[in-house]
């Protein structure tokens, strides 16, 4: 299992209107090669309109991608977020009775 962090850059599906769901449109390692595409020409295909704006930067996320080697992993991964999530809700008292 490997994670890697990045930056996404966001566009938006209806160019005409702007009223369309934002998907990913591209992934960089560093921030400062995600602001030079979206600050380029070549952003503007996903811009309404073509019309890009100063704006724009907030159209850049920071994000984490899991990339799993395998199906086991996977299986393991979701158990250990449901238990963090079942502890997540569990008082300091609770999780002291429980032995965490």
């Amino acid at each position: 299992m490997k994670t890697i962090k990045c930056f996404e850059v966001m566009g938006n599906t209806d160019t005409t209107e702007g009223r369309g769901p934002m998907k990913v449109v591209a992934r960089f390692s560093n921030k400062e090669e995600a602001t030079k595409y979206v600050r380029s020409g070549a952003y503007s295909e996903w811009c309404v309109m073509g019309y890009q704006s100063n704006d724009d930067i907030k159209n850049i996320r920071e994000a984490t991608i899991t990339v799993l080697d395998s199906v086991d992993e996977l299986v393991l991964l979701k158990k250990e977020n449901l238990k963090a999530s079942a502890l997540a809700k569990l008082t300091d008292a609770e999780r002291k009775a429980l032995g965490f």
